[in-house]
């Protein structure tokens, strides 16, 4: 649709035209007009070594304006300037061109300023550009920013030809001769010949050249390369630069931006020194230069853990902008780049290269990238480069007062030591090599100590010997306390580059108070947080594991940690396992057999957890410890591999406390088990009774397991225990036709007794089918939807397609599933209970005084199309929920929405071409047209019943309502026109006050949203993907 002016819709007031800044991130908050247009050409991954500081956020160029336009007023300023400029606009950019200057400043200095906040620089050359001294001083000054700060510089040449701008010939040669007559000599001369040389300089650039071409396809294209640079995000660098522009220049030259051909430089140093900081920073400043780049961190690691063909895999992804690549292969991600790249003039960085092997796989020859390329390698080992033919830049140590800055900024927030500190500063940046890790790591453990503390630190230093880098950096580790030592040393051993808040759970449960622990040891830069993943120096990693190795040097079943393959698979084929085992991750590249000793394992009485990968595990122990409190087997087999059955989605499950067991013993605290199985299907019926077998000290825990497969996991396993009755058991019919299960079984009499013998009083919920009843379970409070079967068809039929989905799907925003109950004649389903009812009780049940505010209401209008979204596009086959509506939308007590009701769910087929028709269900209201007028059931039936329930938070209406004596209204003939003809306050809930300032963009932003998803031509609805995009994020997440 045609959107009105936002500035239509609200008071006057309120400022709509600089788009949101993010000035602190390096990207642009646009506007989803212009990030429909975007390509991201670049990704890049986070890094690992962050030499300058470890724990900093990004500091990263600042720009006041995205893009400054440099042009010939009377050529091009009413029309293809002016067109241009718009549309820069209307897709978000912060534009500057000289007639936003205000009166009273002086126009040359306020230029220039503009120009040097400016990210991008587009230079229209017209017919008469050269003849204004004026822009000849704007270009001058804007290619010394190309040099000085990495700025993008596009030339746009309207109508002229380059090769005119670039020889000076035509009209060009008669005004570069006039300028040299009126000039004369001299300073002029010299201005002329920098002009000449500006002048040749651009015309060199990659830009747009208008001959023939259509205006308008023209301005589309620079709006498109516009949108992919502000959205290419910067990396994450240093807080306090120290000494880095001139790394930055001497890399620059060596790159030797002027040559058409492919470039590479190593950057080479010992660990630690700053390698990695150095090629963040030249990537930030040059990759806009080029039509992609790629930043690959930790090769080392990842080659060895992962394969070289996740690498080829990432790079691809991050230059193609397709994040569905797969190679599979190295040779076969060889062809693709060689392939798909070959064109293409690209920024490639390859971080911590230790093998020649790496480099024949990801550069191979220097044909394999376009003309203009540029590859940045980092490397401890000089040899590697130099054998691929780079040119070498050496990083040495500081001198001793940027040495001093560097570590006073790390221990005194200041660029120098305090009075009292400054003698015994010069004695750490002495005794700490000048390096700048170990000065970082130094500074902030000894940040806010007392002179005392200082000179026993610097006494330990003294003694360390020259080189015992490790021994320098445990300073820092002997300070911590016990559970901070603890954390630190898992993440060295099992958790750098995995997500934190998967790790900090992990924690919690071994009662490590992760949220303090992880804060301090970032603070202490041992660790730091990038993209939510948890990194820490290869140099910190290093000597953690080492810690643990001196544990005991000759036997690894006496540590505490076991990690290496070749280590593990000692300690299981010689029983080596001992009371000092508290962890062990396995994981391999390549699938493989592996013995699982029941000796070993059960003399590690002190194990919390275990992480295997890629493994088939023969052999099966008898029990575990006691104190195992997280379990992941992935794309393992517990027995013995069947067929393949294909990817599988990770599978979460947390089981509720455990109870005594008859000998009155409690079996510990609350386990996790998280199973998730790629290559192999797992069958249930042999697999389930010997792994309860292990999980014994936890009292009956495989009752609450989760095997999931793509094609789901065979089952027909009964429980033979004396103490279940008959009423506990699902018929084998219902097994049978549930393909993913499982989860907790709960007796009918469990659920009578939670419920307070389903009484009315614990009712919360009244379907066609069924009620919905409050109770509580193991001391948990949850949900349990019960139904009595009287037409088997219908309400089996639901059952099963909630059953069914709610084994597949594991996200925040829909409803979590926790048991079930199943017999001929009753089904109920036991999930979490949400405290804050269903949307729709909150906006048309509640009085106005107890109304959901707007901030609210976007927040859920977010969480919904999250859980969208993953129904849509991150589960295969697609869900189709079938029954959106604001009834269905359920609130927690922290007002968090979740998807609920699965019952008229569908598995859209995985081949595309197929035609999934059938008898029309839902809710009237919110059922797409298409969807009745053809019996099709699409994603785009969930879309219009979205757009429904954005238009009730909107406006409070119902779907369906009555005005006093009028006719019953559907919400879209009330609502929609208001905002189509841009009178959205109109509309707006009457009941709550009018947004604030800050909330009324996303109100328009959801509002038009809401009238996209309700078009009345599918094709025009939004794709799923779409819906998070079309919402902001940032102040409602």
């Amino acid at each position: 649709m045609v959107r009105p002016r936002i500035s239509d819709s609200f008071p006057a007031a309120v400022d709509f035209r600089a788009p949101r800044i993010k000035e602190g991130h390096g990207r642009h908050s646009l506007r989803r007009s212009f990030m429909a247009a975007a390509s991201s050409s670049s990704s890049s991954s986070s890094s690992s070594s962050s030499s300058f500081s470890s724990s900093s956020c990004a500091a990263v160029p600042r720009w006041d304006y995205d893009v400054f336009l440099s042009f010939r007023g009377e050529d091009t300023r009413a029309g293809f300037v002016s067109h241009l400029h718009s549309a820069l606009r209307r897709g978000g950019a912060r534009v500057f061109i000289d007639d936003e200057l205000r009166r009273g400043e002086r126009i040359s200095l306020s230029l220039e300023r503009a120009i040097e906040s400016s990210r991008i620089a587009i230079v229209v050359f017209s017919p008469t550009f050269a003849a204004s001294p004026w822009c000849l001083q704007e270009l001058t000054k804007i290619l010394e920013m190309q040099d000085s700060r990495g700025q993008l510089v596009r030339p746009v040449f309207y109508p002229v030809d380059p090769s005119d701008v670039r020889k000076q010939t035509g009209d060009f040669a008669e005004i570069m001769a006039r300028h040299e007559e009126v000039l004369g000599g001299g300073d002029g001369s010299e201005r002329v010949k920098k002009w000449r040389d500006a002048l040749r300089q651009a015309a060199n650039l990659s830009g747009w050249h208008l001959d023939k071409g259509v205006e308008s396809e023209l301005i589309q294209k620079i709006v498109e390369e516009v949108s992919s640079k502000l959205h290419r995000p910067y990396l994450n660098v240093a807080q306090h630069p120290v000494a880095l522009d001139k790394h930055i220049q001497a890399i620059r030259m060596l790159l030797h931006p002027e040559d058409d051909g492919v470039r590479v430089v190593g950057i080479c140093g010992i660990g630690g020194i700053g390698k990695t900081t150095i090629a963040k920073a030249v990537h930030n400043m040059i990759a806009d230069q080029f039509e992609g780049s790629s930043f690959l961190t930790n090769v080392r690691e990842i080659s060895w853990q992962y394969g070289l063909d996740k690498l080829q895999e990432a790079l691809l992804r991050d230059i193609l902008g397709d994040k569905t690549i797969n190679v599979g292969y190295i040779q076969t991600g060889v062809d693709l780049i060689r392939q798909k790249l070959c064109n293409k003039r690209i920024l490639l960085v390859l971080d911590d290269v230790d093998s020649t092997d790496q480099l024949r796989g990801l550069l191979g020859e220097r044909g394999w990238f376009g003309q203009g390329s540029r590859v940045i390698l980092t490397t401890r080992d000089e040899e590697v480069v130099v054998a691929h033919g780079a040119e070498i830049y050496k990083v040495g140590e500081l001198n001793y007062d940027d040495a001093l800055q560097l570590f006073s900024w790390s221990a005194f927030q200041e660029p120098s030591p305090t009075r009292d500190y400054q003698l015994i500063s010069f004695g750490f940046v002495h005794f700490a090599k000048r390096l700048p890790l170990a000065l970082i790591v130094l500074g902030s453990f000894l940040s806010g100590k007392s002179i005392r503390e200082w000179n026993y630190a610097l006494e330990r230093l003294k003694a360390i010997p020259d080189g015992e880098i490790n021994e320098i950096l445990k300073i820092s580790f002997d300070g911590l306390e016990t559970h901070e030592q603890t954390i630190f040393l898992d993440i060295a051993c099992f958790f750098k580059a995995e997500d934190k808040d998967t790790v900090t759970k992990l924690l919690d449960r071994c009662n490590f108070y992760p949220d303090m622990g992880l804060q301090i040891l970032s603070q202490k830069s041992l660790i730091y947080i990038d993209s939510n993943k948890i990194w820490m120096h290869d140099l910190l990693q290093e000597m953690g594991r080492e810690i643990v190795r001196q544990e005991s040097p000759e036997n690894p079943g006496g540590r505490s940690r076991l990690w290496y393959h070749e280590d593990i698979l000692r300690v299981f084929r010689e029983n080596l396992g001992t009371n000092s085992v508290e962890g062990i991750k396995l994981d391999m590249i390549e699938p493989e057999e592996v013995f699982m000793g029941t000796k070993a394992l059960k003399q590690m009485k002190r194990l919390r957890l275990i992480l295997v990968r890629n493994i088939h595990m023969s052999g099966c122990p008898e029990n575990l410890s006691n104190e195992i409190r997280w379990l992941d087997v992935h794309g393992n087999n517990l027995l013995a591999p069947v067929e393949s059955s294909g990817p599988a989605r990770p599978s979460i499950h947390d089981s509720s406390p455990t109870k005594p067991a008859k000998n009155g013993k409690h079996h510990g605290r609350i386990r996790t088990i998280l199973f998730r199985s790629r290559n192999y299907k797992i069958n249930c019926r042999d697999a389930l009774p010997d792994f309860k077998c292990i999980m014994a000290p936890s009292h009956k825990l495989a009752q609450f397991l989760c095997f999931k497969g793509r094609k789901g996991c065979t089952h027909n396993h009964r429980q033979a225990d004396s103490d279940r009755g008959d009423s506990d058991r699902a018929s084998a019919d219902s097994e049978s036709d549930m393909p993913l299960q499982v989860f907790r079984k709960f007796s009918k009499a469990q659920l009578i007794h939670a419920s307070n013998n389903f009484s009315d009083d614990n009712k919360i919920g009244v379907g066609s089918a069924g009620s919905v009843y409050y109770g509580i379970l193991d001391g948990r409070e949850v949900a349990i939807k019960w139904t009595y079967v009287t037409r088997k068809g219908f309400e089996y039929g639901a059952f099963i397609a909630e059953i069914q989905t709610l084994c597949h799907v594991n996200h925040k925003n829909l409803v979590r599933m926790l048991g079930f109950h199943a017999t001929c004649s009753e089904h109920a389903l036991v999930c979490e209970y949400m405290n804050n009812c269903s949307l729709f009780y909150q906006l048309h049940t509640f009085k106005s005084s107890a109304l959901i505010s707007w901030t609210t209401r976007l927040k859920v209008a977010l969480d919904v199309a999250r859980g969208m979204e993953y129904l849509h596009e991150f589960t295969r086959p697609q869900i189709v929920h079938g029954d959106v509506k604001s009834a269905n939308i359920l609130l927690d007590k922290s007002w968090t929405a979740k998807i609920a009701d699965f019952g008229s769910s569908v598995h859209l087929p995985e081949d595309e071409e197929s035609d999934h028709r059938q008898v029309v269900g839902g809710t009237m209201g919110y059922l797409a047209p298409e969807y009745i007028s053809s019996n099709r059931l699409t994603t785009k039936a969930d879309v219009y019943g979205y757009g429904i329930v954005l238009l009730e938070l909107l406006s409070g209406r119902k779907a369906l309502q009555r005005d006093e004596d009028g006719p019953l209204c559907h919400i879209t003939e009330v609502v929609v026109p208001n905002i189509i003809e841009g009178k959205i306050c109109q509309s707006l809930d009457p009941r709550l006050p009018v947004p604030a300032h800050f909330e009324m963009i996303a109100v328009a932003d959801m509002a038009y949203l809401a009238v996209d998803c309700v078009h009345i031509q599918a094709e025009k609805k939004p794709a799923p993907y779409d819906l998070c995009s079309g919402l902001p994020q940032e102040c409602f997440s």
